[in-house]
C-alpha cells in the first residue's frame, strides 16, 4: 500500500446498507468527494459489469471494462504480486442470491444475517460462497486503495448477508452506514423502476421487498457493536446535508470537507446505482418526495397492511 494510502487513515471499509431506492447513490457520490475516500457504487454487481456480461458504464461515461481507473486497479493487482490475482473478466465478487425456501438456504440466510463469528464458522459449509466472494471483493478494495492512495472504500452494495460476511472477516476495519428511507417512498420508486425494467412490480410486492431488506438490516444491527454501525435519514441527507455528513466523517474518522456537499458526477468511478449518477445536468442535493403526490389511497392502505408497522416503528408516520 502506498505511504498515502497509510499516513493518519487506517485501511477501513465503509458500506452502505438497508434497501434500495433509498439513496445509496447519492450518499456514495458525496462520501466519494472526500480527498480520502474511494466509492466503489453496487460492488456487488461488478461481476456482470466488469465481465462484459450487461452493458453498463462506470460513471465517468466509459464501459467498465474498458475504464482507464478500473484497468488501473486491475494492472496494480499484478504489480502488488497476487499470484492468482483476479482481473475484470475472471472477477468473482457477486454474493448467490439467498432464499429462505429450503432448509440449507434458511441456514445459510441465519447464519450470515444473524449470527456470530462462531455460529458463522460453524456454518462454513453454508457460506462458502459468499466467504469466497467477501474475500476476493476484499482483495479488490485493497487494490483500489493501492492505485488511489484512498485508504477508505465505500462499498453500497445495501445486501446485509454481504455486509455480515464483509464484517466477520475484519470487523475492527469495517463500518455500515444503515441508510433509511420512508418505506412508502421506496415502495413507489420500486414500482416505477420495475415498469421501465417491464417487470412491474404491485405495491404489496413493493412494500414486501422494501420490509425484507430492511427487516435484513436490522437483525445485522443487533449482532455488531453500536461503534460499527451508523444509522443515517435519506430525508435529513437531503434537507441537512453538511451535519449528516459531518456526523459520517466523525463515525469513520475523517474530517468533514466541503468538497462532499457537491454532486461531482465527473470523476466518480461507481458501478450500479441509480441512473441519476449519469446525469450530468443534476449538480443539486434534493430530496424526493414524489411519492405524496403518485401513490394512491388504495396504494398506500395496502403499504399500511403489509409494512406499515415497520415503518412507523423506524419514525415514518
Amino acid at each position: 500500500m502506498t505511504a498515502s494510502a497509510t499516513a493518519g487513515t487506517p485501511p477501513l471499509l465503509v458500506y452502505i446498507g438497508g434497501s434500495g431506492r433509498s439513496g445509496s447513490t447519492l450518499l456514495d457520490l458525496l462520501l466519494g468527494n472526500h480527498s480520502r475516500i474511494q466509492s466503489l457504487g453496487e460492488f456487488d454487481f461488478f461481476d456482470r459489469y466488469a465481465h462484459g456480461i450487461a452493458q453498463h458504464f462506470c460513471t465517468c461515461g466509459v464501459p467498465v471494462p474498458q475504464c482507464p481507473f478500473w484497468l488501473n486497479v486491475q494492472d496494480t493487482m499484478r504489480e502488488t504480486g497476487q499470484s492468482d490475482a483476479p482481473t475484470l473478466a475472471t472477477s468473482h465478487a457477486t454474493f448467490a442470491p439467498l432464499s429462505y425456501r429450503s432448509p440449507r438456504k434458511f441456514v445459510e440466510a441465519f447464519a450470515l444475517i444473524s449470527g456470530s463469528r462462531t455460529l458463522y464458522s460453524l456454518a462454513s459449509a453454508f457460506v462458502r460462497d459468499h466467504l469466497l466472494a467477501a474475500r476476493e471483493s476484499m482483495r479488490w478494495y485493497d487494490a483500489v486503495r493501492h492505485a488511489t492512495g484512498k485508504p477508505i472504500i465505500v462499498d453500497s452494495s445495501k445486501g446485509a448477508a454481504r455486509f455480515k460476511t464483509l464484517y466477520l472477516l475484519d470487523p475492527l476495519n469495517t463500518r455500515m452506514i444503515f441508510l433509511l428511507r420512508d418505506g412508502r417512498a421506496v415502495a413507489n420508486s420500486l414500482m416505477k423502476l420495475s415498469h421501465t425494467k417491464g417487470k412491474p412490480l404491485t405495491i404489496e410486492q413493493a412494500a414486501r421487498t422494501w420490509k425484507r431488506h430492511v427487516s435484513n438490516a436490522l437483525w445485522v444491527r443487533l449482532s455488531v457493536p453500536t461503534r460499527s454501525m451508523l444509522t443515517v435519514r435519506y430525508e435529513e441527507l437531503c434537507t441537512s446535508a453538511e451535519p449528516v455528513l459531518r456526523a459520517i466523517c466523525d463515525f469513520i474518522g475523517v474530517g468533514f470537507e466541503p468538497a462532499m456537499l457537491e454532486l461531482n458526477k465527473n470523476v466518480a468511478h461507481i458501478v450500479g446505482g441509480n441512473p441519476m449518477r449519469m446525469r450530468r445536468d443534476e449538480s443539486a442535493i434534493a430530496l424526493d418526495e414524489r411519492w405524496r403526490q403518485e401513490l394512491t389511497t388504495e396504494n398506500l392502505n395496502v403499504f399500511d397492511r403489509i409494512a406499515g408497522k415497520l415503518n412507523r416503528k423506524l419514525g415514518y408516520f
